[in-house]
């Protein structure tokens, strides 16, 4: 999943993980396997990397949505999502990192 939040800074995306608790890798679903959140020019690029999309699903309508309104956060426009992988470069809960920032880099572009 790819998200872009335009005018959102590091500081507003760290209060939303404290709102939702997942400032720990223990306090995160179990269906994330990676996460990758990078400054941009003008917000942020979220790319995260779930075991499957109902599990996405569920940790979008449970934490983020109930936690960014009392924060004042805009909603975002919708995320692009990829298709199911083939295959990853791990067999436990990690998932390839070097493969998910060649994902993060094709979609940011040159």
């Amino acid at each position: 999943m790819f998200l872009e939040l335009p005018a959102v800074s590091t500081e507003q995306y760290d209060k939303l993980n404290e709102a939702m608790g997942t400032t720990r890798p223990e306090n995160e679903s179990d269906g994330l396997l990676f996460y990758v959140c990078a400054s941009t020019s003008d917000g942020l690029l979220i790319c995260d990397i779930w075991r499957s999309r109902e599990e996405l699903d569920d940790f979008v309508a449970s934490r983020p949505r109930p936690a960014a309104a009392p924060l004042g956060l805009p909603e975002g426009p919708p995320p692009r999502l990829g298709e199911p992988a083939h295959r990853d470069s791990t067999s436990h809960r990690r998932t390839g990192w070097r493969d998910a920032l060649a994902l993060l880099e094709h979609n940011l572009g040159p």
